[in-house]
């Protein structure tokens, strides 16, 4: 019954009928955190270099076993574990 002449008015002085605002501050506090964490995440140039490294070390793993060189497969999949 209101609601045909309310959404009008409500879209004109607030440009929505429907709330969008704040979420509250846990929730931005825990926004943040996870910014500030993904921030810390992605200028760690070591954790890069491992990983990296870890990366290269598994397309060799890959490759020794298609290869059917099971030593050294064995070999390389003792330094993934050490590294990881």
């Amino acid at each position: 019954m209101f609601e045909e002449r309310l959404d009008p008015i409500l879209k004109k002085m607030q440009g929505a009928n429907r709330h969008v605002g704040r979420t509250g501050k846990v929730i931005d506090q825990k926004i943040d955190q996870k910014i500030t964490k993904e921030k810390k995440e992605e200028s760690n140039p070591a954790k890069e270099e491992k990983e990296s490294k870890l990366e290269k070390l598994q397309e060799e793993l890959k490759q020794a076993i298609k290869e059917e060189r099971y030593e050294d497969a064995a070999k390389i999949r003792d330094e993934i574990k050490k590294n990881s």
